[in-house]
């Protein structure tokens, strides 16, 4: 759950933390992934939505730092 917004020019972020070492990885998804992302939300159920995630280029979708 997030605790503020996301950053300017973002559509999301999760961060996740590694419980002993603290290390954080972070995924931010990208403002220009939301009409991408709309457009599976308005037309495909959830197994479409799904496989849709799934078969895409994780670089249309997310940034991994």
């Amino acid at each position: 759950m997030a605790d503020r917004p996301s950053p300017p020019d973002t559509f999301g972020l999760v961060e996740i933390q590694h419980r002993s070492t603290g290390e954080i990885l972070r995924y931010t998804i990208p403002a220009i992934a939301r009409p991408l992302l709309d457009e599976w939300n308005a037309f495909l159920d959830a197994a479409g939505r799904y496989d849709a995630v799934m078969g895409a280029p994780a670089a249309r979708l997310f940034v991994v730092a």
